[in-house]
């Protein structure tokens, strides 16, 4: 048998599965408990300070591309409260929330030597 008909063979048969995965795949379901709870989130523009649910965020994400403050119209919305986790031995016990703009402090390799 020729070796081109026999690798257009396997090739014609990896698209025929790959196709059939494809388009029998399930869509990502959303799970409700997260879907509806309720994140703080605060405006960098007017200061404004609300709630949405997890669903609504996600939403005004895809559609605006980023979170509406209610009090001014503007995509400017930003979570509060988020906790930050540098490197795989973080201790959540020792996090804190950081202020938004807060000055930080130089810390390691980048502290200046007086």
């Amino acid at each position: 048998m020729n070796r081109t008909a026999v690798f257009g063979g396997i090739l014609v048969v990896l698209i025929g599965i790959s196709v059939y995965m494809w388009s029998s795949r399930e869509t990502l379901e959303t799970d409700n408990a997260i879907a509806q709870t309720s994140e703080s989130y605060s405006c960098t523009k007017c200061g404004n300070e609300f709630q949405l649910t997890v669903q609504e965020a996600s939403d005004q994400l895809a559609a605006q591309g980023g979170v509406v403050c209610p009090a001014c119209n503007e995509t400017t919305g930003q979570k509060r409260d988020v906790k930050v986790r540098m490197g795989s031995f973080a201790d959540s016990a020792e996090e804190e929330p950081q202020e938004p703009n807060a000055p930080t402090e130089a810390t390691g390799a980048m502290k200046r030597q007086n």
